[in-house]
């Protein structure tokens, strides 16, 4: 038998060798992977303890804010009281004794024993005037006596930015509107005049629009139920209540006469953009109502109707209307457009804007010196308003009843109305009409006209305020 001899091939080394070679490479990244879990359960516990570290942070700052909040209403609190406090202790003091009186934050300008709405004072400028503070009496600031103020001199100035004496700068927030010192001018002996503010508040499409009469405290308005909110035509309105169907101011005799019927207003919302939003409600009509035909003083309430929109003229109640100002010409911008162009147009075109300009140019004769008398044209009129020697005045209406027994006197009529005056005329005693007397030209009887008549411009003897220009009840 012959040996055989086996040998080994490279095919059966290498076989060999793979055989060893995976479980040393599988072993070593077993090693590798539990070094790496190892790594990353450490950063893990450490993330770990940081979210755990700062969730505490966070719960102590809650709780330091929450508790500085309450800080914060407490003082307030305990400010609004002292304030109260401060005005009760200036109302009982003599003026002499007040006047030698001086305080960190505020100062007395002056003293009005009965003045309804507390002592007039002014805030000072100081580094530690807290914002709240200088809002609340800046609400009381006076006028200068010396004339009226303008728009960067009215009340003291707190720049937006403030360095303490720690040399770190306090950024103060733009003001939500601005705020304008009037003087409330008041005819009752027993009302002094009212030194306050005007807010100009931002409407929504960002401009100024005035009359927010929260300064004035005025108090609650009046609260008229929904089924009041109705409109009558104006022919309703005059036969309830009398007068005729164009002028402003209604029986307006005053009590020397013995007519017995309550003297109203009939405003339209052109005129006058600032009129109470619904029956109730304060608010402002541009001219003055001081005084009745006869010279009398007004001193009770006066009832308005006001009319928004064509043959609609809603009764809004009774009004309040012993305060009173001017719109200075600083504040003539804040106005919408179309009111300064409604009093323009009406000017040139009615009597009483030409009366209006006589009587202004009259008393800029008297005064002497340099004078510049008002044209009566588009651009002479806004070149007055612009420069103050034309000034819109304005009354503050504050309402302080409702009559609702005269909504049914609007319903009747509106029901049962009366015949026109021109259809009552009563014949001669041979069966034909009288003829018509002749109104000589330049006279201003006013006329009696039919709802669906053209108002005569000429005979406007009403300040702004009326329908004549744009009445039409057809």
């Amino acid at each position: 038998m012959q040996n055989e001899i086996i040998e080994l091939s490279d095919s059966d080394t290498n076989s060999n060798s793979k055989i060893v070679l995976p479980v040393k490479k599988e072993s070593t990244e077993i090693s590798h992977r539990k070094s790496e879990v190892a790594t990353l359960k450490a950063k893990l516990a450490a993330q770990g303890k940081l979210v755990a570290e700062q969730g505490k942070e966070l719960n102590k700052l809650r709780k330091e804010n929450k508790q500085f909040k309450s800080e914060r209403d407490i003082q307030a609190a305990e400010i609004t009281g002292l304030q109260d406090e401060l005005k009760n202790i200036l109302r009982q003091l003599d003026d002499k004794t007040v006047k030698s009186l001086t305080f960190n934050m505020i100062k007395l300008n002056s003293l009005k024993p009965d003045a309804p709405h507390g002592t007039a004072i002014e805030a000072t400028q100081h580094q530690d005037v807290d914002q709240d503070m200088w809002d609340s009496f800046a609400s009381n600031l006076p006028i200068p006596e010396d004339g009226p103020p303008n728009s960067t001199s009215s009340q003291p100035q707190i720049p937006n930015v403030q360095v303490s004496d720690s040399g770190l700068a306090a950024i103060k927030p733009e003001p939500e509107g601005a705020k304008i010192a009037v003087v409330i001018k008041s005819e009752l002996e027993h009302e002094p005049d009212l030194n306050a503010h005007v807010t100009f508040v931002k409407s929504e499409d960002g401009k100024f629009d005035i009359w927010n009469l929260e300064h004035l405290r005025l108090g609650p308005p009046i609260i008229v139920e929904q089924r009041f909110h109705v409109g009558f035509r104006r022919s309703v309105i005059s036969n309830a209540l009398g007068g005729n169907w164009q002028n402003t101011f209604l029986n307006w005799q005053g009590p020397t006469s013995k007519s017995n019927r309550y003297p109203y207003m009939a405003l339209k919302r052109s005129w006058n953009p600032h009129l109470p939003l619904v029956p109730g409600d304060h608010g402002v009509v541009f001219c003055g109502v001081r005084r009745f035909e006869d010279g009398t003083l007004i001193t009770g309430s006066v009832d308005v109707v006001v009319s928004g929109k064509p043959n609609e003229w809603v009764y809004f109640g009774s009004y309040e209307t012993s305060r009173s100002g001017e719109i200075t010409p600083h504040q003539l911008h804040l106005l919408p457009p179309l009111v300064v162009r409604t009093w323009v147009e009406g000017t040139l075109k009615s009597r009483w804007g030409r009366e209006w300009v006589e009587d202004t140019n009259s008393k800029l004769v008297d005064k002497g010196g340099e004078i510049r008398l008002v044209e009566l044209t588009a651009h002479g009129l806004r070149e007055a308003l612009n420069d103050g020697r034309l000034v819109i005045g304005f009354t503050v209406m504050k309402c302080v009843g409702f009559r609702t027994e005269w909504f049914d006197q609007f319903l009747h009529y509106q029901a049962h109305p009366k015949l026109p005056t021109t259809q009552k005329r009563k014949k001669g005693s041979s069966g034909i009409k009288k003829p018509l007397a002749k109104r000589a030209k330049g006279s201003v009887r006013r006329k009696e006209v039919s709802s669906g008549s053209d108002s005569d411009e000429e005979l406007q003897v009403t300040p702004p305020g009326s329908d004549d220009d744009e009445f039409s009840d057809a």
